[in-house]
């Protein structure tokens, strides 16, 4: 059952700024965190893959990664990961 004339019309609802498409303080909230959580999963990612790479690189010695191409197609491959999710955080503060 309609409450209002406004669900009748489908008007949209203004949010506390004003804005039909606004988030509340509550999303925008959501939004930064989760905004910081891909922030650092890609910086993370991006370190990770670089010690990966040089390892198969065999530039960064000590483990059973060095000088294996597996290894550093791997870590080329985290680190264009890490970059693309450092830049979407990035891109989603505008």
């Amino acid at each position: 059952m309609l409450t209002s004339l406004d669900e009748l019309l489908g008007s949209p609802k203004l949010s506390a700024f004003g804005h039909p498409n606004a988030p509340s303080p509550v999303e925008q909230h959501t939004l930064r965190m989760t905004r910081y959580v891909i922030l650092a999963l890609g910086i993370l990612l991006v370190l990770v893959g670089s010690v990966w790479t040089l390892q198969g690189a065999n530039l960064l010695g000590g483990s059973f990664m060095t000088g294996s191409t597996q290894w550093l197609v791997i870590g080329l491959v985290v680190i264009v990961a890490g970059a693309a999710l450092l830049k979407r955080a990035v891109r989603s503060n505008h």
